[in-house]
């Protein structure tokens, strides 16, 4: 089924009514905006990693109230810390953009493309740029819908880049031309 535009949504219309807004009314200047400390911590989100997520990423930690003569092996959790204080919205703005995602199956679409359905009918097969940064341990960890599985997904993606590593080498260390 064909999609609908994003601009053709009255979602989209009362983003762009927004944006007239602040270009309108000097007190949405983003000086002013700024200024607000309650708006930036509003719009700002931080996301922690699981611990299962970071399954194998281990640190030394110099802890000097251990046992162990002063060093100990944690898992890292990391964070994410989304800032859009910064830009030249409000809250108010924040909920129309999520509305238009929304509307438009932003939550879904995206999903589809990580699960390896063909997302852009031009191409008509799967963009699976992200497989590209997984590292080897992600085999089992990922669903993705590859007619072959994805054990063999990743392993013509990590062959491949292992070939590319070694070609490299090859001309840096002058073997190649």
């Amino acid at each position: 089924p064909l999609r609908m535009k994003c601009t053709e949504v009255p979602q989209f219309t009362a983003l762009q009514m927004a944006a007239q807004t602040f270009r309108n009314d000097d007190k949405l200047h983003l000086k002013h905006l700024l200024a607000d400390a309650f708006r930036s911590q509003g719009l700002t989100a931080v996301h922690t990693t699981s611990a299962s997520f970071e399954r194998g990423s281990e640190v030394v930690d110099n802890n000097l109230n251990s046992n162990n003569g002063g060093t100990t092996s944690t898992k890292r959790l990391r964070r994410l810390i989304l800032d859009y204080s910064r830009q030249h919205v409000t809250g108010q703005t924040m909920e129309l953009l999520f509305d238009l995602a929304d509307r438009m199956g932003l939550t879904d679409r995206m999903n589809e493309l990580r699960s390896g359905y063909a997302v852009d009918v031009t191409e008509k097969r799967a963009a699976m740029h992200h497989v590209l940064r997984m590292p080897k341990s992600y085999v089992g960890k990922f669903r993705a819908r590859h007619p072959r599985g994805e054990e063999i997904l990743m392993e013509q993606v990590h062959g491949t880049l292992e070939r590319v590593r070694e070609f490299s080498e090859d001309v840096r260390e002058g073997k190649r031309a």
